[in-house]
């Protein structure tokens, strides 16, 4: 009705999205998303986006408001919402044109909801295709000087670890845990958890996953406890 109207309807049609994927009408959302990019199809952008900004730029931060079609928060709630109608090609395909397309930077939602409905839909082919996605965007951040926090992620490290395990790649997982345990990222129970599932499809693995997950819960009492102090 906003649009029909000539009324500026952007902000207002991103809460609508968030809101109709709370309410479960997910074609809603893809409906609206359409909508938006039908509006932005006049209008190339002019900047990536990456969802919002946390890079101290206020105006960069601020201009989804403005143009939110170029904010990865209106691409991430398209992506859940096709994650939830079991759509996991669509969602590789969107994530793929965002950037090239779009001139929208994927963030780390962007990529752990893709490799979601990747693994929920059971495709391992797809998962592996998004994964070598994640380490040629993130290879190319760091050559950018991008912001290290792309891959501080606890969803995405807990999607990679559930994936890995998943679809028959435990070694890779564990690894992964393993690197995770050597840096300074706070890892919540999340990732843990994945780790203990991965663990318990792999029996041969055990004493060494249990190890990790143990040397994991300890780092996290011994931070819990630096805290109080």
């Amino acid at each position: 009705r906003m649009q029909s109207r000539g009324m500026r309807y952007g902000q207002a049609a991103a809460a609508a999205m968030l809101a109709c994927n709370r309410e479960k009408r997910y074609t809603t959302t893809l409906d609206i998303f359409e909508a938006l990019r039908a509006a932005a199809s006049d209008a190339p952008p002019s900047v990536a986006f990456a969802g919002g900004g946390d890079d101290g730029d206020g105006a960069k931060r601020d201009a989804w408001k403005e143009e939110p079609f170029r904010s990865a928060y209106v691409f991430n709630a398209a992506l859940d919402a096709m994650r939830r109608l079991h759509r996991p090609t669509d969602a590789a395909e969107l994530l793929q044109a965002m950037r090239r397309v779009h001139g929208v930077a994927p963030d780390h939602a962007s990529f752990g909801i893709a490799l979601a409905s990747a693994r929920e839909a059971g495709d391992a082919r797809l998962f592996l295709e998004l994964l070598r996605t994640l380490c040629a965007e993130a290879g190319g951040r760091r050559g950018e000087g991008g912001r290290r926090g792309f891959l501080v992620s606890d969803r995405l490290h807990s999607e990679l670890i559930a994936g890995l395990g998943f679809f028959g790649e435990p070694r890779r997982a564990l690894r992964l845990l393993s690197q995770l345990l050597d840096t300074d990222l706070p890892l919540s129970s999340a990732v843990f958890n994945r780790a203990l599932k991965v663990v318990g499809r792999s029996a041969e693995r055990r004493p060494l996953a249990l190890r990790l997950v143990a040397i994991g819960s300890e780092r996290s009492a011994w931070g819990a406890a630096a805290d109080s102090e």
